[in-house]
């Protein structure tokens, strides 16, 4: 169903924000930025509720492509919202070094668990995902504390 009143929609999502925050007491969101467009809406709807002064944009590279992080720069000055961008490729490298050799060490074989790393992009991604959220929470922590948004689950579907 086309969304006939766009301006509308975005009232009510700055709203719902808006009202999330008050009720908690929070004047302060947290938000990972991916260089996407879910990323990019939610970092939009969330300056338009809180002012960018109260908005904390993290970007964590893992091996990122250049323009993904070059997207979520260029979002961040365009909604004129400082950017925090941290790049672990190392400490991710490293993780999943000691994932497949502690497998080993347990008995599994290094070949196959290698190999389904190889092959099943999701076992990283899934990696990756669970490694940017407690960095998000600590610049959250280490910035005065605020909601930490998201881009999935309760975010997208109330706010998105």
């Amino acid at each position: 169903m086309p969304v006939l009143k766009p301006q509308a929609l975005i009232d009510g999502r700055v709203a719902a924000i808006r009202k999330a925050h008050a009720d908690a007491g929070i004047t302060k969101a947290e938000l990972d930025i991916s260089g996407g467009i879910d990323s990019a809406v939610m970092a939009g709807l969330l300056v338009l509720a809180l002012g960018p002064e109260n908005v904390i944009l993290v970007h964590s590279g893992m091996s990122t492509d250049p323009k993904q992080t070059a997207r979520a720069q260029d979002l961040a000055n365009a909604i004129n919202c400082p950017m925090i961008n941290i790049d672990f490729a190392g400490i991710y490298n490293t993780l999943l070094q000691e994932m497949v050799r502690s497998l080993t060490d347990a008995g599994y074989s290094y070949a196959e668990a290698s190999a389904r790393c190889r092959a099943d992009k999701t076992i990283q991604g899934s990696i990756r995902s669970t490694l940017r959220a407690p960095v998000g929470r600590g610049f959250n922590r280490l910035l005065g504390g605020g909601i930490r948004h998201g881009t999935g689950n309760e975010c997208e579907d109330r706010f998105l």
